[in-house]
């Protein structure tokens, strides 16, 4: 014969008051209620967006000292010159313009001196594409 189970106990509820804030029942017993859960995650975002703020900060303070360090554009010899130009990769003819910005001696001061036609003077600069004018030129304006 098989056993029977034991007989279930009996439930016995007791009777609770819910405090007005419940809020205070949750903390007190450890628990998170909706409020702090919230608190919570609106401290940790803070957290987050300061953290980002000082790496953003860093960033800025690394770009201000990168500035300190590189001359201004006037301050450029023919070399910073045709390091810049060889940076707007022109294709094959930048070693040929590189060539003429030396011969003319270009500088910063010159560079910043353009004016536009004189991009279009092919015995001076020797620059025949059209869109090579038209980069060289945007280019030049990014630097003033």
């Amino acid at each position: 014969m098989a056993e029977e189970p034991p007989p279930a106990r009996p439930i016995i509820a007791e009777e609770v008051t819910v405090p007005d804030d419940i809020e205070t029942v949750f903390i007190s017993l450890g628990m998170e209620g909706g409020k702090q859960k919230r608190k919570k995650k609106e401290k940790k975002k803070d957290k987050e967006k300061e953290k980002e703020e000082g790496v953003n900060e860093e960033r800025n303070e690394g770009k201000k000292e990168a500035e300190k360090e590189k001359p201004r554009v006037s301050e450029w010899c023919v070399e910073d010159v045709c390091d810049w130009l060889s940076q707007l990769r022109l294709g094959e003819e930048t070693t040929g313009y590189l060539k003429t910005f030396r011969d003319q001696q270009i500088d910063g001061q010159v560079l910043l001196s353009f004016a536009k036609e004189d991009l279009y003077d092919e015995k001076k600069l020797n620059i025949i594409s059209f869109g090579h004018r038209k980069k060289l030129w945007a280019a030049i304006e990014s630097l003033r």
